[in-house]
C-alpha cells in the first residue's frame, strides 16, 4: 500500500483512490514513518556503496542491490523536478552525490 501511495507522490499515476487512502488512515495506517525509514535505509546503503566504490554513481541495474539503483534514480528525478526537500538535498550533497552522470 505504501508503494502505491508513494507512486502518487512522485508523479506516477496514483493507484490508490482518496477513499482507499482515507480508509487506511482511519484504521491507523501510517505512511510517513515507513517512508522516512526507507529513505534513511537507502541513504545508509548509498554511503556503504560510496565507501566501497569511491563514488555515488550506483548503476540503475545494480545487481547487488537493485532497490538502491532505483532509489538513486528516483532521487535524481525528484531533484530535477524540484520535488526534493532541501534537507535531503544537503544530505546527498555532503556525501558527493552526483545529480546527473550525463
Amino acid at each position: 500500500q505504501r508503494v502505491h501511495y508513494r507512486n502518487g507522490l512522485v508523479g506516477k499515476t496514483p493507484t490508490l483512490s482518496r477513499i482507499q487512502i482515507r480508509c487506511l488512515e482511519e484504521v491507523g495506517f501510517r505512511w510517513v514513518a515507513a517512508m522516512l525509514a526507507i529513505w534513511d535505509d537507502r541513504f545508509k546503503q548509498l554511503i556503504e556503496y560510496k565507501n566501497k566504490n569511491v563514488n555515488c554513481l550506483v548503476p540503475a541495474q545494480y545487481d547487488q542491490n537493485p532497490a538502491l539503483g532505483r532509489w538513486v534514480g528516483s532521487q535524481c528525478k525528484l531533484y530535477k523536478n524540484g520535488q526534493m526537500k532541501e534537507e535531503r538535498v544537503k544530505q546527498l550533497q555532503e556525501i558527493g552525490f552526483i545529480w546527473s552522470a550525463r
